[in-house]
């Protein structure tokens, strides 16, 4: 209707301003469009043109009465006879680019008339609209963000925020995508879109052929380059990526995605000057590209350049808590209340998001025109937007701004080997497993609490899980926290279970000899020696009250966290014992999970109001604790030494020590929020650990997002004396494994090492790096299981555990059917530790369950001569020797491994270093270096060996775990 009277309204002009000799036609054709006969409209119109050809107003109405009939590809073509510089040159525009986009699905078409009416008309919002749809749906979405800011400055109301809201945020119409692709064969518009496609379902033979043919069609437009090269760098395509540095063309340059692919074709190359200069150039022009902000501040940092360098994370901070606020403000709990839509609009502001704040406070005004909140921030926002660029981020808040890297290098096209590379070489196919717990009578089920449908926040973690040896007969025991009902309401009336081993042969329950008798709901178990007597003490983690068990050296343990001063009922998952400030005293960094109201007895919603498993972001973190060792006994809360608040949501952690150089840092695997690293430093003269997970590189994923990380391994995987970390996340996530390139210098290879594509249908928990085959080379071992069972929506619920080689290049699966029966089955299972339970020289694993009993699995893979086991006790550090680096060498080859503290996932690992050397007899050298600074020496070392290493001493003592039968 509103184009009929638009239609007649210019016929009315038309004929006012025609000549006598056309009066006539225009009278007719006026006559004929109010009586909606526009097929007879059309045909006297497209007859008056050929009479009148120096009119250009008949092919104007010929366009307007084809349209108005329906047809579509007669009108189009009457809107490009519209000359150039008549009046309705700029009303032709507008109809041909509505024409083009729909019903013809010309996206090309479309764009260039949106293009051309922009230049007459800069301020034309219905314009600016079609093409922020066009770009968001063909994956363009950096174009379309001026687009989408012109409207909001407009003060258009409109649903494309959203498009802006997300890093790789896409219009979906599949349908649409493939009617323009059938449309203009020859456009690589809907190509592009359907390549975003093709790689968000990781289809990856069907995305690199259309990217391919995409920029085959499209070589002019920037967002092709942008898509292969950053294609390509995901992948380290290493010949077609150099043959992409050397051809993309100039007019790319503005794609920040040309730049970041640039960056990292720089650090394939350890060329940091070039990617200090490629990077920067892409955050200049889009700071909201976390990878590469990420990346750039790691750089900025190892170049010494502080204040940037924190600048930098300061703003990916603000991002990150950005997109917490959105997923709290756009659920169905939160919904559109006022409250949260102004909480996301603070969180919008502080991240420079000025014209998105504009927006949605406009929004908010508009809900309650009486809320002076929202009207007084309405008023800042106007002010504070007028002469602002349209960019998504306000220069003042660009990370980048008031930077100048330009005089820096590009990345060269040299290639340069690894030197710590060993090349491809087969995995292992002869590793076995058989599951013994009946046979070794270590019975144990964790009682989980859950009782419905649906799984409550506390009934989806499981219980902890250690190997330790209490009584110091060399053979593991082994330790399992119990669960119970509903935390802290109900104690339950089941206790954690001390499991003693007898000889390697089985297990008995100690738990009532020993004093065992803790009815909280258990989650992680750590082991340590906290009063230096010998014997190892444990921690367990509760939701409540947590437990601290005190060694005897009788077989008995006191429970002692009121004498220890340990207060405070929280969510504790996991924690680590360690000589956290190295004063000689083992310390505790306990990992907390959330806080809030009705926590343990929240049932949450779908939009249509059906049962939901609640998320982490519904409710408020619980903060970490660190508890200082006093030496006499006593723990002293060290949340002082803490550089910030601990509130990550926690669920793993692990101390380790990343290099020789570096002192005992602490990695929190973080739910949904970015992982910590604690880094010990001294400010002012007082210890302190620095929280730098951002500028490490590990607090994020490859893609530079926060993921549900649950379980943390630790080990050196590709052999390049550095320690590797390696952690489990969601479902659709990927694992991360965080590559160390330098001693703090960490960068997720999930896509380049195949973890990827291994892990991304997984929802993963326990997580271990050991040697199985005792062939000197790291497998990695992950523990699986949804928290929610959604099989009627295609999606796995128990899942099988997945055991990875690495075969000098990538991870690659070894299958199930070599491995034994339990890793052919599915479960949902939740810790895993390791340790030599029967000390035949081959690490075993235990396994926790949901809705089942706990699994060991004994290695049965072929017996080796070259096995190494050493225990270590330190003496001048903490007695436990967390932190310590063992380096062998076997003629021209090294080794390195360290004693761990935490790990896995809620788990403790027997503490002892073990090693394989395949067919070795002997280990030429074998190096110590303590936590302290002291370093010990040996050479010569007949293998096989199991031994104890005592901090000072000159010889590696030689150990016999003793008969322990009764």
């Amino acid at each position: 209707m509103a184009l009929l009277v638009f239609s007649f309204l210019v016929v009315v002009l038309i004929w006012l301003e025609a000549g006598p000799d056309s009066a006539e036609e225009l009278r007719q054709i006026e006559q004929l469009i109010r009586r909606g006969d526009y097929v007879a409209a059309e045909k006297l119109a497209t007859d008056a043109i050929v009479h009148f050809p120096e009119n250009p107003e008949f092919a104007w109405l010929a366009a307007v009465s084809a349209a108005q009939a329906d047809h579509a590809e007669e009108a189009f073509r009457w809107t490009e006879q519209v000359p150039q510089g008549t009046p309705r040159h700029l009303d032709a525009a507008r109809l041909r680019a509505k024409l083009a986009e729909d019903p013809l699905h010309r996206l090309r078409d479309a764009e260039l008339a949106g293009l051309s009416i922009l230049q007459q008309s800069p301020g034309d919002l219905r314009t600016h609209e079609l093409l922020a749809k066009q770009y968001g749906l063909t994956a363009r979405r950096f174009e379309a963000i001026p687009h989408v800011l012109e409207m909001i400055r407009g003060g258009e109301e409109t649903d494309l925020i959203l498009l802006l809201g997300r890093e790789r945020g896409i219009i979906q119409d599949d349908e649409k995508l493939r009617r323009a692709r059938m449309a203009l064969p020859d456009d690589p518009r809907p190509v592009l879109g359907q390549a975003w496609h093709a790689i968000n379902e990781e289809r990856h033979a069907d995305a690199e052929l259309l990217l391919k043919e995409a920029l085959r069609l499209g070589p002019e437009l920037p967002a092709t380059w942008a898509a292969w090269g950053r294609w390509l760098a995901d992948r380290k395509s290493i010949g077609p990526w150099r043959e992409w540095v050397t051809t993309c063309p100039a007019s790319a340059e503005v794609h920040p995605d040309v730049w970041r692919a640039r960056g990292e074709w720089a650090d394939t190359q350890s060329d940091k000057d070039a990617a200090l200069r490629c990077y920067w150039e892409c955050v200049r022009r889009s700071p909201e590209t976390r990878p590469a902000t990420m990346r750039f501040a790691q750089l900025l940092a190892d170049a010494g350049q502080t204040e940037p360098a924190r600048r930098c994370q300061v703003y990916l901070e603000q991002l990150l808590a950005l997109e917490t606020a959105q997923d709290r403000a756009f659920s169905s709990q939160a919904g559109g209340d006022l409250g949260s839509l102004l909480g996301l609009v603070k969180r919008y502001h502080d991240a420079g998001r000025l014209w998105e704040a504009l927006a949605l406070c406009r929004l908010a005004a508009a809900m309650n025109p009486n809320q002076s909140a929202a009207a007084e921030q309405l008023s800042v926002l106007t002010r504070d937007t007028v002469n602002l660029p349209l960019t998504l981020t306000a220069p003042q808040w660009n990370p980048a701004t008031g930077l100048d890297f330009s005089a820096l290098p590009l990345p060269g096209i040299e290639t340069r080997e690894n030197p710590h590379s060993e090349g491809k070489h087969a995995a292992s196919t002869l590793i076995s497993f058989d599951e013994q717990s009946t046979a070794a009578q270590l019975h144990f089920r964790y009682e989980d609490g859950a009782r419905g449908p649906r799984r409550l926040m506390h009934e989806i973690t499981g219980g902890g899980i250690a190997f330790l040896d209490y009584d110091i007969d060399g053979f593991p025991d082994v330790f399992c926290s119990q669960g119970g009902t509903q935390p802290p309401l109900y104690p339950t009336d089941r206790s954690d279970q001390l499991f003693r081993n007898q000889n390697g042969v089985r297990f008995e329950n100690r738990s009532t000899p020993a004093g065992i008798q803790e009815q909280g709901f258990g989650q992680g178990v750590s082991v340590g020696d906290l009063n230096s007597d010998g014997f190892p003490d444990l921690f367990v983690g509760n939701i409540g009250e947590n437990a601290l068990w005190i060694n005897q050296g009788d077989g008995t343990f006191v429970e002692a966290s009121s004498d220890w001063g340990l207060q405070g009922a929280v969510w504790t998952t996991s924690s680590v014992i360690a000589d956290l400030n190295q004063d000689g005293h083992p310390d505790l960094y306990e990992v907390n999970y959330l806080q809030g109201n009705q926590l343990f007895e929240r049932i949450c919603k779908h939009a249509d109001g059906s049962d939901s498993q609640c998320m982490p972001f519904d409710f408020e973190a619980e903060p970490d604790r660190v508890w200082i060792n006093s030496g006499a006994g006593q723990w002293v809360d060290g949340k002082a030494i803490l550089s910030r608040v601990a509130d990550g949501k926690g669920l793993g952690v692990v101390a380790w020590r990343p290099a020789l150089a570096e002192k005992l840092c602490v990695f929190v695997a973080n739910d949904t929020t970015p992982n910590f690293l604690w880094i010990p430093r001294q400010q002012n003269g007082h210890w302190q650990l620095e929280e730098q997970g951002i500028l490490a590189g590990v607090a994020l994923s490859q893609d530079g997002k926060p993921q549900g990380s649950m379980g943390i391994a630790v080990g050196d995987v590709d052999q390049d004396q550095r320690f590797d970390l390696c952690v489990s996340n969601f479902l659709a996530e990927s694992f991360a494994i965080y590559r160390a390139k330098d001693d703090l210098n960490f960068q997720d290879q999930a896509r380049e090492t195949g973890l990827r594509e291994l892990t991304l249908n997984r929802l993963g928990f326990g997580t271990q790096f050991f040697d199985a085959d005792c062939d000197g080379q790291l497998e990695l071992f992950l523990a699986n299981g949804h928290i929610q069972d959604l099989s009627r929506l295609g999606r796995p619920y128990r899942m099988p555990p997945l055991f990875c080689a690495w075969n000098g290049e990538r991870f690659e699966e070894i299958h199930p059917p070599s491995l034994g029966k339990y890793f052919q089955s599915e479960w949902l299972a939740r810790a895993a530790a390791v340790g030599d339970w029967n000390q035949d020289g081959l690490l075993d694993l235990l396994v926790s369950h949901l809705d089942d009993t706990t699994k060991l699995l004994t290695n049965t893979s072929p017996a080796t001569r070259g096995s190494l086991s050493l225990r270590l006790v330190a003496r001048d550090s903490a007695r436990d020797a967390v932190g310590t680096i063992v380096t062998i060498r076997c003629g021209e080859r090294r080794w390195v491994r360290q004693l761990i503290g935490g790990g896995g996932y809620q788990a403790t690992n027997e503490s002892s270093i073990a090693w394989g050397l395949s067919s070795a007899r002997q280990i030429d050298e074998l190096v110590i270096d303590w936590p302290s600074g002291r370093q010990q020496r040996m050479t010569n070392l007949q293998l096989p060996f199991r031994g104890i290493a005592i901090e000072g001493r000159e010889r590696v003592m030689s150990f016999t775990p003793s008969s322990n039968a009764e």
